[in-house]
C-alpha cells in the first residue's frame, strides 16, 4: 500500500472469530496472486 501522506490507517475485520496466534504479516513487497510468502 502506498499511503497518500505521513501516514495510513488500515484495517482488517472478520468473521467468524479470528485468533492471532498463527497470525503472520506479509512481506512489505508481497503482492496478492505471487503465491504464499
Amino acid at each position: 500500500m502506498q499511503s497518500a501522506g505521513d501516514w495510513s490507517l488500515i484495517g482488517c475485520t472478520v468473521s467468524p472469530a479470528f485468533s492471532f496466534d498463527d497470525f503472520e504479516l506479509a512481506p512489505r513487497d508481497w503482492m496478492p496472486g505471487h503465491g504464499h510468502p
